[in-house]
């Protein structure tokens, strides 16, 4: 081969070799391209799934089998107060609520168990603050790219909203329980008005028998005996009617500071001396519109259950009266109670204190914790009752050996404060036409009875439609009209709207054993000037009627 050749053959193989190298270059320049492109792109990825995770509000965090915390995300000081180092490396499990610590480990042990699918839980973790926070978490356990397995959590804090769902939950509660009282309300209001008629059968044919015995007579003591125990069971009927919201009760704007102040020296000689009473009188020149005599039942009740609570170790009874004012949206209110402007009477005591089983019962009639022969346990039902006549709300809080208090909430009036004026009782004689109508018979003949021994004319009917019949026929027969208020056929204000009709001029009087308040506006409408509550003695049946025939038109 020449040397031309050579060259030539050399140059070729150098050409080629060139053009390989260029070509090879060139392909490492694009594999580096493409590898850098690469790397930039899973960069970008993992800057942008650890911005997701660092700015996340829900705390993220990597637990191993045993509970130890791998990862937390930022987030964990802000949900849970985490300190500067965190808590990696520590185990979840160890701040978890004890009531709590072996559902979520029963959960655990499901997710490792079943890895890939998704578990939801709720529990109480302790924060750094030393408080609990409820937490709940949903996460999986990842397996497949990891060894060994790890649970990955999403957890957030969900304290508010089970603070809501517990304030919805104590509202449903006092819902129920109020429709569990108002049921209770209505049976004890219909069994009061029945047991009052028999009463008042007792009261008037006892007191005619003792009316009719010389001075002297042995059985005259039995009688006051029959009369005393009509009286007690009167006033047990009285307490189930306060119960039942149907007592009557005269309204009017009062200041509560004076009752407040004879309830506590009523007390002082009612409770064991090794009870001391205290009161503190903020706002006492606040009225509301109240029954004061009511009010100072409510007080004496609560004074003396406070009392009893207190008999065995001695103690403090406090009675607070205060004003408080709630704005619309106020979070401060108590669970129910309007805005608006009240008066606040707080009966506290440092006694036994009421077990938490027995709070939701305390109002029912007769439950009570005392031994049998302590007392009905009607006191605490009666005071709701009561304070519920008053479009009032009772609050009660308690704790085993350290005492209870319970918080009356009344709302303030503005208005003149007076006395009330005062009934003048005498047995009174007439000799006027009176219609006496009632469905129970022994009734009837006691007030027919009563009025003719004080020299009235009585016609007497236990049928109200036939006593409108003859009214029809005799319009101008009558100077009076005394009738029940709950009868079959015809109510008593509907007999009372019929006989005005008729004569516009002539007074009504009602009798009821329901403990009904008859509106005002009724009351003009239909021609009735008193009510006369079942059971009463003659004295009063004698001032009712000279009243109501007396009276200025």
């Amino acid at each position: 081969m020449t040397t031309d050749s050579l060259i030539a053959t050399h140059s070729v193989t150098i050409i080629i070799l060139s053009a390989t190298l260029v070509a090879v270059a060139s392909g490492f320049v694009v594999y580096f391209k493409r590898q850098r492109a690469s790397n930039e792109s899973v960069l970008a990825r993992e800057l942008y799934f650890r911005s997701l995770i660092e700015n996340a509000t829900d705390l993220i965090t990597v637990l191993s089998q045993d509970g130890t915390i791998i990862y937390e995300s930022p987030s964990s000081k802000r949900v849970l107060g985490s300190p500067e180092d965190g808590l990696r490396g520590k185990n979840a499990l160890d701040f978890i609520h004890s009531d709590d610590r072996e559902r979520v480990e029963n959960k655990l042990a499901i997710a490792f168990a079943q890895p890939g699918t998704t578990h939801t839980i709720e529990f109480r973790f302790r924060h750094h603050d030393g408080g609990w926070i409820y937490i709940e978490s949903t996460g999986r356990v990842n397996s497949e790219h990891i060894s060994p397995p790890r649970v990955i959590l999403n957890s957030r804090d969900i304290t508010e909203r089970k603070k809501n769902e517990q304030e919805l939950g104590k509202l449903e509660d006092q819902l129920r329980h109020a429709h569990k009282m108002d049921a209770l309300g209505t049976m004890a209001g219909g069994i009061a008005h029945d047991f009052n008629n028999v009463l008042a059968a007792i009261l008037g044919y006892s007191e005619m028998l003792r009316d009719g015995l010389e001075a002297g007579n042995p059985e005259m003591s039995d009688l006051d005996q029959i009369l005393s125990a009509t009286r007690r069971a009167k006033d047990l009927v009285d307490k189930i009617l306060a119960f039942s919201r149907r007592s009557t009760s005269e309204k009017r704007p009062v200041k509560l500071d004076a009752i407040v102040k004879e309830a506590a020296g009523l007390l002082r000689a009612s409770i064991p001396a090794t009870v001391e009473i205290q009161t503190t009188i903020g706002e006492g020149s606040a009225a509301v519109n109240a029954d004061p005599g009511q009010i100072h039942q409510v007080l004496m009740n609560l004074g003396t259950n406070a009392g009893h609570a207190m008999k065995e170790t001695g103690g403090i009874l406090h009675i607070e009266l205060d004003t408080v004012d709630f704005e619309p949206g106020s979070r401060e209110s108590p669970a129910g109670l309007e805005h608006g402007h009240y008066c606040t009477l707080r009966v506290t005591d440092s006694g036994t204190g009421i077990f938490e089983t027995d709070i939701e019962r305390i109002y029912d009639p007769f439950f009570t914790t005392k031994p049998v022969g302590s007392g009905t346990g009607l006191g605490l039902s009666v005071v709701h009752g009561i304070i519920a006549g008053h479009d009032g709300r009772i609050f009660v809080n308690s704790e085993i050996g350290k005492g209870t208090s319970f918080t009356i909430y009344l709302r303030r009036v503005d208005g003149a404060v007076s006395e009330p004026a005062r009934n003048i009782e005498r047995m009174a004689s007439g000799t006027e036409r009176i219609m006496v109508i009632d469905d129970e018979e022994p009734i009837v003949r006691i007030c027919e009875k009563t009025l003719v021994g004080l020299g009235y004319h009585v016609t007497s009917f236990s049928s109200s439609v036939e006593a409108v019949d003859h009214f029809g026929a005799n319009k101008e027969g009558f100077d009076l009209v005394l009738t029940d208020l709950t009868m079959p056929g015809m109510a008593g204000t509907d007999v009372a709207r019929a006989a005005t009709d008729l004569n516009s001029d002539l007074p009504v009087v009602l009798m009821t054993g329901f403990g009904q308040t008859i509106d005002s506006a009724v009351r003009d409408d239909v021609g009735i000037v008193s009510v006369l509550q079942k059971p009463f003695v003659k004295q009063e049946l004698a001032a009712a009627v000279r009243a109501a025939l007396d009276r200025e038109d």
